[in-house]
């Protein structure tokens, strides 16, 4: 790093943790990274904390799912950003919250909910599974993006839960239901 130092360095929040305590335990400069951003998994408020104060830098965060390649929400770099929020939605991108168990009932502002996504970067379906495709995208374009979410009045949202069974992996959202998939069949989603 110190003949070619990083400005932008888009990984996962256990990545920066590690990388600002080894910085500082070895006496290195983080300067010069103006800008990161974090997906994949929730970023803690205090990683953001230490990061700031490590680069002088800011670190946003984005969200999204596979099915919406790959981010359909995320964070301004800048002071508008809020820690703790995946951001508001990207340009032509629309977003709804929903009752998890009747996808016409739609939630208000701060309530919890199943995020809904629609727009150009919507996947079309899963390839030879009509079935996964009909749960996941509705007749109407929304894609259940599987996440319980509560978004405030000004649209920021925050992810307060999983709705689909996954395990995170190394930043990874894997399926731990081996017992009933071939491994060639595991589904992997990226957030």
């Amino acid at each position: 790093m110190r003949t070619a130092p990083a400005t932008f360095p888009p990984v996962v929040p256990p990545i920066y943790e590690r990388l600002a305590t080894a910085a500082a335990e070895k006496n290195v400069s983080l300067r010069g990274i103006r800008f990161s951003i974090s997906g994949a998994m929730s970023l803690p408020v205090e990683t953001v904390r230490v990061w700031e104060e490590a680069t002088g830098g800011w670190l946003i965060e984005g969200y999204g799912v596979t099915e919406s390649s790959p981010v359909s929400v995320g964070n301004s770099i800048g002071p508008t950003r809020r820690p703790g929020a995946v951001g508001v939605p990207f340009p032509s991108t629309e977003i709804r919250v929903i009752d998890p168990d009747d996808s016409t009932i739609d939630r208000g502002p701060g309530e919890e909910g199943e995020l809904l996504l629609r727009g150009r970067q919507v996947f079309g379906g899963y390839w030879n599974r009509p079935a996964e495709t009909r749960e996941t995208l509705l007749p109407d374009g929304w894609l259940r993006a599987g996440d319980i979410v509560r978004v405030d009045v000004s649209g920021f949202v925050t992810i307060v839960d999983r709705r689909k069974e996954l395990v995170i992996v190394g930043g990874f959202n894997a399926a731990p239901s081996l017992g009933r998939r071939a491994p060639s069949d595991i589904i992997v989603q990226h957030h």
